[in-house]
């Protein structure tokens, strides 16, 4: 098994390389994670207990952390790839096959979220069509987007028992 890097290590490395590297600020990144939510949970699928676990209490239509028992269960900062566990989008691709679409997939730009060590942190990384899965692997549980929102990449901390997780619009 590769050696496990932080999302600021990871960072850190691609800027070394030249990768143009920019943190999204709290607003920014609940905006992109509303966004994100909308764009891939088909509306059949939408309900409070879903939006709980995947944004935790970031969504404005979220009742508070208290009287939530969801959000209560799986803290405040939610896991966008439990659209895909919940079975609320079934289209995806799963574990390997997942890593093969994620590889074979044009990249240029994208966002990076932290799903993990971080709550609201996100990157927008310009200009790295060479990113694999077996980078992505050493992270803990983070969430690539293109900045189009055509297809989504997740890497989950439950290595082993679930994801990661592809899905192409």
């Amino acid at each position: 098994m590769a050696k496990r890097t932080t999302v600021r290590e990871f960072i850190l490395i691609q800027q070394v390389y030249g990768t143009e590297i920019e943190e999204l600020s709290p607003t920014e990144v609940k905006a992109y994670k509303n966004r994100w939510y909308r764009t891939f949970v088909p509306l059949a699928e939408d309900d409070d207990r879903l939006r709980a676990v995947c944004l935790g209490v970031d969504d404005d239509r979220i009742v508070p952390r208290d009287s939530s028992k969801d959000v209560m269960e799986y803290g405040s900062k939610g896991f966008l790839w439990r659209i895909y566990r919940d079975e609320a989008v079934t289209e995806c691709k799963k574990g390997g096959y997942a890593k093969a679409a994620f590889n074979r997939q044009p990249k240029k730009d994208m966002i990076l979220v932290d799903n993990f060590y971080c709550d609201n942190a996100a990157y927008l990384i310009r200009n790295v069509p060479d990113i694999k899965a077996d980078v992505v692997d050493r992270l803990t549980d983070v969430t690539l987007t293109d900045v189009d929102f055509k297809w989504t990449y997740s890497k989950t901390h439950e290595e082993g028992q679930v994801g990661p997780y592809f899905y192409r619009k």
